[in-house]
């Protein structure tokens, strides 16, 4: 059984405003509202792709019987704990305004809170799969998530994947010796993938590693003890398909405004000479408010890019992007991208 862990799950409230006023009464013209956070992203991706999961972690108020209620109307197993005090957070969306989000901070959560979840992750055995995703809230430490996969380490046959939401927030590095998983929902589904093409000689997919920059090191037993991860230098991931040289990048969009500055400028001239070595570039967006997964054709990154350095809007808008590039699970394959890069050479072709 896969097992996701979201610490500090959300409302997704998504609003369209026609030009907005600061200072005004604004009144919206579209409103939307889902169950968000990291792990449960994962859980519905998951069961798009027929896998079942549970989804752990913590509730509070009435946003947190809303946010169990939306996760199991869509027919996902959730054992969330539900907290005394305080109420799930609300994250408002701002369509109207270029990657303009408001998070709430979400309850807190007591020690006896905590030990309830961890003696939960106590029950796994060997074959299961534990998914630790999104923001740790203030009440926990910073080490919650190592602190979980080294206790999950006495355990043998269980498998653990970490993401985290940082600003260079140092990481301890020494549960990750033995499994060194690291990456987002999308990134994982991804990853799998790239081993599935590997394994039918379809492709061959490398992820580049992100630097990281060590602090601490561990002189007798020669490893890192503790680090933070740099900004990565290109892009996710690098390789060839069927003798075509490909490079794309992995991004997830919480609203239907992708925000730019997602991308760096280094990345985009690193695509920009890949395309003109005669490789394909693109990215992968994980719209997750949709829970729709996009191939996104460089021709089409660079020309957003490009309107935005012009003094253009500072994202693209859903309804702006090639829709018959949608990527949809089949052929027992998780993320089927080697489809759109057929469409994408039939239309340069």
């Amino acid at each position: 059984m896969i097992y996701t862990v979201t610490f500090n799950p959300c409302l997704d409230y998504i609003v369209g405003v026609e030009d907005f006023q600061l200072g005004m009464t604004n009144r919206t013209c579209s409103e939307q509202m889902f169950a968000g956070g990291k792990g449960i992203n994962v859980s519905i991706v998951l069961k798009n792709l027929g896998i079942e999961s549970t989804a752990l972690g913590f509730i509070a108020g009435f946003t947190g019987e809303e946010i169990r209620r939306k996760v199991e109307k869509m027919g996902i197993t959730s054992e969330f704990i539900q907290l005394e005090n305080g109420f799930s957070r609300i994250n408002i969306k701002l369509k109207s305004i270029d990657g303009t989000e408001i998070n709430g901070t979400g309850p807190s959560i007591g020690s006896e809170e905590l030990e309830r979840l961890l003696k939960k992750l106590d029950t796994l055995k060997k074959g299961d799969v534990l998914i630790l995703a999104g923001s740790i809230p203030a009440s926990l430490p910073d080490s919650i998530y190592s602190d979980i996969m080294e206790r999950l380490d006495l355990r043998s046959g269980t498998k653990a994947v970490c993401e985290y939401c940082t600003e260079k927030r140092t990481w301890n590095m020494g549960t990750w010796n033995s499994r060194g998983l690291r990456g987002s929902a999308l990134e994982e589904l991804i990853n799998r993938t790239n081993e599935q093409y590997r394994e039918k000689g379809l492709a061959l997919i490398q992820k580049i590693p992100t630097p990281i920059t060590p602090i601490k090191i561990d002189k007798e037993k020669r490893h890192i003890t503790l680090a933070y991860f740099d900004q990565k230098s290109t892009v996710d991931y690098i390789g060839a398909v069927q003798g075509i040289p490909v490079c794309f990048d992995a991004k997830e969009c919480a609203s239907d405004a992708f925000a730019l500055q997602n991308i760096h400028p280094h990345q985009v001239a690193f695509m920009q000479d890949f395309e003109k070595q005669g490789g394909i570039a693109f990215l992968l967006i994980y719209y997750t408010g949709r829970n729709l997964i996009l191939y996104l054709p460089f021709k089409d990154m660079i020309r957003f890019w490009e309107r935005a350095q012009n003094g253009g809007r500072k994202s693209f808008r859903f309804e702006e992007v090639d829709l018959s590039y949608q990527i949809e699970a089949g052929h027992g394959v998780f993320v089927p991208y080697l489809e759109a890069i057929q469409k994408d050479l039939d239309a340069r072709d």
